[in-house]
């Protein structure tokens, strides 16, 4: 699933930078003009009179057309999924706190045990799972991070996350910690 977000973010920066590169390409070769006739067709288009085509539709201006639809959509796609994603994320929280029946032990231990499970989640998902305050939520996962069970990260887009760290992971730490001094 990973590798197919790649592919995809890849493809829609790729046709972006082409759709940018085509838009200078036109607009140096043909100016600025782009010639829609409108709706009012030949009515009001003059050059009918000098026995010219008033609807003059190059092939550059078709592609750049459907090259900015195409962008358009993979970013209403992109949207649509993040969106999909994050409500799927909530669910399966929502479901699986449910399932564990937490009966003893903290807020925060609770926090930890569900991330046991899952690996790693947002911080805004847990906030709605746990019925808190997202800060809450970051400070728990601060705690964690402190104690070397987990680390907080901050992808580009989107919100904080909080990851499971591996049992080795704390331990390699501590000797390169140890190799340094």
């Amino acid at each position: 699933m990973e590798k197919g977000v790649h592919i995809a973010r890849f493809f829609l920066i790729f046709v972006g930078v082409l759709a940018v590169g085509h838009l200078l390409a036109h607009l140096y070769f043909y100016g600025g003009e782009f010639h829609f006739s409108g709706i009012a067709g030949f009515a009001v288009d003059e050059s009918d009179v000098d026995g010219e085509e008033s609807f003059r539709f190059p092939l550059s201006e078709i592609i750049l057309f459907f090259e900015w639809a195409l962008i358009l959509m993979g970013i209403l796609f992109v949207y649509a999924k993040h969106k999909i994603d994050l409500k799927k994320e909530y669910h399966d929280l929502e479901i699986l706190k449910n399932k564990m029946h937490f009966t003893k032990g903290t807020e925060l231990d609770n926090f930890y045990e569900l991330l046991k499970r899952v690996g790693h989640f947002r911080l805004s998902t847990a906030a709605r799972v746990f019925d808190v305050d997202e800060e809450i939520i970051e400070s728990w996962a601060k705690s964690l991070e402190t104690g070397k069970f987990a680390e907080l990260t901050y992808p580009r887009i989107g919100g904080p996350e909080v990851r499971l760290k591996k049992v080795g992971q704390g331990e390699n730490d501590e000797e390169n910690d140890e190799k340094e001094e």
